[in-house]
């Protein structure tokens, strides 16, 4: 019985020929410029502004654990990688009262208020 050294003879597939492209303009070194600190990238910009998230609060529809057939509005927001979210107010998704207040909140969303805005507005007028 042969031992076997390889899983696959894959020498008849391997070009024995390369020569590695030697560079001269690499030895070349200018003696003005200044040696790097560090090995990791500083960043210099707010990445917050170069990368907004596209939502970052919105209007979604719920249902509590223990009732499955009701469900409700809710506005939820992000602080950072943190979701949050508020009940709003009046009733299950059928009732008028809270469909309309649904469509204020889509609507303060579409103007661009901040969340804490649409948050404080919630608690303070939606009893």
């Amino acid at each position: 019985m042969d031992n076997q050294t390889e899983l696959f003879n894959t020498r008849s597939y391997q070009k024995s020929d390369f020569t590695p492209i030697y560079d001269p303009a690499w030895d070349y070194t200018d003696p003005e410029l200044e040696s790097p600190k560090c090995v990791l990238e500083q960043v210099k910009l707010d990445t917050r502004k170069s990368a907004p998230e596209l939502r970052t609060h919105w209007v979604e529809e719920y249902s509590p654990s223990n009732r499955k057939n009701h469900k409700y509005y809710r506005y939820c927001w992000m602080v950072g990688r943190k979701i949050n979210h508020i009940h709003i107010r009046g009733g299950n998704v059928n009732t008028p009262l809270v469909i309309y207040r649904k469509l204020d909140v889509e609507d303060l969303i579409a103007s661009g208020e901040t969340p804490d805005k649409i948050v404080e507005t919630i608690k303070k007028h939606f009893k």
